[in-house]
């Protein structure tokens, strides 16, 4: 582990008790809803929505927004093609629904502006997702118990961007 792991593991916790504990169930949640877990890579994501209230704040001069935050069970592999599969959850893990599979051959990929990664497949609600690492959610949403309180290092993280940049080819 080289410094810099060294400094966002004690930032964020990463190593800590509940980072560790959260790691293990998500697995285990996972394992228990997708056929094949073993072949995945597994970790935490999420996604936010904003909704802009009418009007701006005559004290701040800022607009009212309201983010409503979603946690994902998040697992992707290359064989025997290349897939993401995104399962709902709740942050304190206790709530688990059913696993979304998004095949590359049947969906679209590429990165927003926030740096999200962004999905359009026509089995999805909305007909796109965007959704990224835990790493990437605001440490204030992960504090007040918005999002799952987990952290992974680096090399996690490049995988998944890695895997991502091939997957939106």
């Amino acid at each position: 582990m080289g410094f810099f792991d060294k400094m966002a593991s004690a930032m964020t916790g990463q190593n800590s008790e509940t980072s560790v504990e959260n790691r293990k169930r998500i697995n285990e949640l996972f394992a228990e809803k997708v056929p094949e877990a073993d072949q995945y890579e597994v970790l935490a994501a999420f996604r936010t929505v904003e909704k802009t209230k009418i009007g701006m704040s005559v004290l701040t001069g800022k607009r009212n927004v309201e983010i409503t935050y979603f946690n994902y069970i998040l697992g992707f592999r290359r064989e025997p093609e290349m897939e993401f599969v995104l399962i709902d959850v709740s942050p304190d893990l206790n709530t688990v629904g059913n696993p979304i599979v998004l095949k590359k051959s049947a969906s679209k990929a590429k990165k927003t502006l926030q740096g999200l990664y962004q999905i359009e497949n026509a089995g999805l609600e909305d007909g796109k997702i965007a959704f990224g690492p835990i790493a990437n959610a605001a440490i204030g949403a992960v504090n007040s118990g918005y999002i799952i309180k987990v952290a992974y290092d680096t090399q996690t993280l490049q995988d998944l961007k890695n895997f991502f940049e091939e997957f939106s080819k």
